[in-house]
Formats: structure tokens, sequence, C-alpha cells
């Protein structure tokens, strides 16, 4: 599965959130730091728990989940607005 995901990095053209547990037993944060350095987006964002494992939204840090997608999406679609007035977008 990772090398068919792998070929069709080039094809994703929204901004992406990906969050992993440092500690997770079945997928290695090296694997994902790798991954989310091959995507072609600028905007990107990686965010590390620190005491979760495997299933991050029903784990120790799962209230956590809620409140960075919320931060992304609210961000994202507030450059969304701003790109449809016309105005300059900053994409970090």
């Amino acid at each position: 599965m990772v090398r068919v995901v792998r070929a069709r990095l080039h094809e994703l053209t929204c901004p992406i959130l990906m969050i992993h547990a440092r500690e997770d037993e079945i997928s290695s944060l090296g694997g994902v730091r790798r991954l989310f350095d091959a995507l072609p987006q600028i905007d990107k964002e990686l965010v590390v728990l620190e005491n979760s494992y495997h299933m991050i939204t029903i784990d120790n840090e799962r209230q956590q989940i809620p409140a960075l997608l919320d931060r992304f999406c609210r961000r994202v679609s507030a450059e969304v607005v701003v790109a449809s007035r016309g105005e300059p977008v900053l994409v970090l």
C-alpha cells in the first residue's frame, strides 16, 4: 500500500494535516516523516503526539484531535475566503 500511495503523492493538491503518535507500535514515526517530507504541498503540518499509541482518536491524547482538526480547518478555510476575495494568500 505504501508503494501505491507514494507513487500518487504528486496528485495531492489540498492542504494536509498528519497526526501521528511517537509511540505507535504499528506505523513508525520515521516512515510517517519520510512520507510527510515527500508530500508536494507547501501547506502541510505534522503533529506528533507524545503520549499516545496507534489509535490516536481513542487513546490518551484523544481530546487533542478535535482541537487540532478545528485549528487546521479554520486556518485553511480562512485562506480560501481570503483567496476568493482576490487578495494574496500566505501559505506556510
